[in-house]
């Protein structure tokens, strides 16, 4: 996708949900969080970040711009091996696309 990082996201094909796992192998410490997502113009959508189970933030995309956008959680304590999971709840067609998440220590 033009103007995404290395011009891919991570699009889902899904019809109404679906959820990105991982586990944080970076040092444990305090981080911003930036999700950078595109949020396109034929559906309000959400994505919502959890560490270890817990909802620490939610973004809807109901801008409807067709333009990628740039969400931000700051001062986020995040240990070796927390799992981080992001939900994508699609509306309308819309579907969620993510072009990244950045952990930055502070």
């Amino acid at each position: 996708m033009q103007g995404a990082s290395n011009n891919q996201v991570t699009k889902g094909p899904w019809k109404n949900s679906a959820s990105l796992i991982n586990t944080f192998d970076g040092a444990s410490g305090n981080y911003d969080i930036n999700l950078r997502y595109y949020d396109e113009s034929d559906g309000i959508s959400s994505i919502e970040l959890y560490i270890n189970g817990q909802s620490v933030q939610m973004w809807t995309l109901s801008d409807d711009d067709d333009n990628f956008h740039m969400g931000l959680v700051s001062g986020i304590q995040l240990n070796n091996g927390d799992s981080v999971e992001l939900k994508a709840v699609c509306n309308d067609g819309e579907h969620c696309r993510i072009d990244y998440l950045e952990f930055n220590a502070n």
